[in-house]
């Protein structure tokens, strides 16, 4: 019983101070993290867990949260928009605070219920206001990184734009793939479905533009949690709950396997593998993800009928230590889960990603996400960095071949790379947002700068040794 009340504590702590942070700039943060603040208030309030010390623990917090969330409202909107999003921001003040304190007689359940709903209001209205990366830009992007050798990209969400603006154009963006001429047969596109609404959208997109006969070239994927609490937070669900609901999509990939003879490759995404972004053991250090958890994850994931696993490295506290433990525990699952069926997804939060990149090689594994020059993260992390970079990759494979202990290929044009890199960070800096390349793209960008794409241009990075007998080892999804 104290552990819960500890969780519940700490959930309501670190969901109110996310929910009203004025630094946090990317706007996923608001009505996620509130999620996992209702989730907590309402288990408390239903299971008696001394309701007078956590409201007034709410009650303190909100008082200093919202005028500094309403600061940081204040700094997204232009001045055409402020005076309707203050009205919002005003709504979202007295609600809370009436659901915080509410006034005797009062039904506190429709209290809570109009707190949620205005800041539903407020959250989505701001989210409209948000500069997007336009469909033609993310396109672009995409013909350039088919053009340096990428045969597996992941180019957007079906989630609600609601919840996350920047991919409100995805179906827009599948549309303009599968007009691409020559069609790239030999390139996999995937898009994240996070529930059977957004596996509909997908579909749709074949339908309305009878496209059926390009469905083998389109993955997809969907994303739980190694963390139950970072799961409530990001979903407002437990890991239980959205395994349940994924079946629903899965059986939806097997109707469209029966119509149209081909099955839909479904990738798992395991959030939090390594440390749970938002349950904290001390002021500085977050709680780390027991292996045992995310292997009872992959289980829970392969039993649904995933063709692979990705373990996310969530907000970059993953450390070669970690790894190491966890590829241990990973190996227990071969053959049933071999190595080609795991991939690694680092963040460089902290640094790490690259040590940790390391290790998996080493240790066998081949297939790792990247991102452009660095771009992406975590809303969760408490430094806004990205992902670990393709350029990161391909200077951690050119080191390793160096060392001579074994040699690796990776089919991707660096110099190229680096172009395409360069041309969606410009585009990224267009609607405002200035991201930090990562050391590998501003390396690599130097050193090709003057020099011009050859046929032999593996050599730079990587080629490959290995005997006739043994099949070509090549890194990067």
């Amino acid at each position: 019983m104290v552990e819960n009340k500890v969780k519940i504590y700490d959930m309501i702590r670190d969901a109110i101070q996310s929910l009203f942070d004025p630094n946090d700039k990317k706007s996923r943060t608001e009505f996620g993290m509130s999620m996992g603040l209702i989730s907590a208030i309402s288990y408390a309030k239903e299971n008696g867990e001394d309701k007078e010390k956590i409201m007034e623990m709410i009650s303190q917090l909100t008082g200093k949260a919202i005028p500094n969330f309403l600061e940081a409202v204040d700094k997204l909107v232009g001045d055409k928009d402020r005076e309707a999003i203050t009205e919002l921001s005003n709504n979202v003040r007295e609600s809370v605070e009436r659901f915080v304190n509410p006034p005797e007689g009062e039904d506190e359940k429709a209290l809570f219920n109009k707190a949620k709903i205005d800041l539903q209001h407020l959250v989505y209205s701001k989210n409209e206001l948000i500069e997007k990366v336009p469909v033609e830009a993310k396109v672009e992007y995409i013909k350039k990184a088919i053009e340096a050798g990428h045969t597996n990209i992941e180019f957007g969400s079906f989630v609600s734009p609601k919840w996350i603006p920047q991919m409100a154009n995805t179906a827009e963006v599948m549309k303009e793939l599968l007009k691409l001429e020559p069609f790239p047969k030999d390139v996999k596109f995937s898009s994240l479905i996070p529930n059977e609404m957004g596996m509909d959208n997908f579909l749709k997109v074949f339908e309305e533009n009878n496209a059926w006969d390009k469905l083998e070239n389109f993955d997809m994927a969907i994303f739980t949690s190694a963390s139950d609490e970072f799961e409530s937070a990001n979903l407002g669900r437990t890991r239980d709950i959205s395994i349940k609901n994924y079946q629903k999509v899965m059986d939806v990939v097997k109707k469209v396997e029966e119509e149209h003879g081909y099955k839909i490759p479904v990738r798992g995404y395991v959030s939090a593998s390594f440390v749970c972004p938002v349950t904290k053991i001390s002021a500085t250090e977050h709680r780390k993800t027991d292996p045992a958890e995310v292997i009872k994850t992959i289980k829970d994931l392969t039993q649904l009928g995933v063709d692979q696993i990705s373990l996310g490295d969530t907000t970059g506290h993953a450390t070669p230590e970690g790894v190491e433990a966890l590829i241990k525990e990973l190996e227990k699952l071969e053959p049933e889960v071999p190595k080609d069926k795991i991939v690694w997804h680092f963040h460089d939060t902290h640094g790490k990603a690259k040590d940790n990149l390391k290790v998996a090689l080493k240790a066998g594994y081949r297939n790792f996400d990247g991102s452009p020059g660095g771009l992406g993260g975590c809303n969760y992390a408490e430094k806004q960095v990205g992902n670990i970079s393709i350029e990161d990759i391909l200077m951690v494979v050119e080191e390793i071949n160096k060392e001579g202990e074994i040699q690796l290929e990776v089919d991707i044009d660096p110099k190229k790379q680096v172009e395409a890199s360069s041309y969606i960070i410009r585009e990224v800096q267009k609607i405002g947002i200035d991201p930090t390349p990562s050391n590998a793209f501003t390396e690599l960008k130097a050193r090709h700068s003057e020099e011009k794409s050859s046929p032999d241009w593996r050599d730079k990075v990587g080629k490959n040794s290995n005997s006739p007998d043994e099949p070509s080892r090549k890194v990067i999804r």
